[in-house]
C-alpha cells in the first residue's frame, strides 16, 4: 500500500470511528441537523462534569449521508444554531473558532 493510500485509509477510519463529530479549530463543515434528535445532557470537559448543560445535535454530513454523528457544545455556544433551527433552517455551514473553553461556533444557513 502506498503512503498516499495509507493516509487516505487513516482519514476514512478516523471519520468512521466514534459517534461524536469533533471539529478542529478553524474547520468548516456543511451539516444537516435532525431537529427531532436534539438532546440536552450534563456537560463534560476533558472527562469531568462541569455542572452545566450541553446540547447534542444529531447531524449528517451531506457528503457522507450514511454516517450520522453527534455534534456537542455548551448551551451558550449553541444559541445561534438553535435560533436557525427554530426558524426552519437545518442545513448549516458550521465553523469552529478557537479551542477548548474559548471555542465558538459560527453557523450560516445554506
Amino acid at each position: 500500500m502506498s503512503n498516499q493510500n495509507i493516509f487516505q485509509a487513516f482519514e476514512e477510519a478516523k471519520k468512521a470511528s466514534g459517534k461524536f463529530l469533533k471539529l478542529a479549530p478553524g474547520e468548516r463543515r456543511t451539516l444537516q441537523f435532525n431537529v427531532n434528535k436534539i438532546e440536552i445532557a450534563d456537560s463534560e470537559f476533558e472527562g469531568k462534569k462541569t455542572g452545566g448543560k450541553s446540547i447534542h445535535f444529531t447531524v449528517i454530513d451531506p457528503k457522507e449521508p450514511q454516517a450520522e454523528k453527534v455534534l456537542s457544545m455548551g448551551v451558550k455556544k449553541a444559541d445561534a444554531i438553535m435560533a436557525l433551527l427554530k426558524a426552519g433552517k437545518n442545513l448549516l455551514d458550521i465553523q469552529k473558532i478557537g479551542s477548548g473553553k474559548d471555542s465558538q461556533f459560527i453557523a450560516i444557513p445554506l
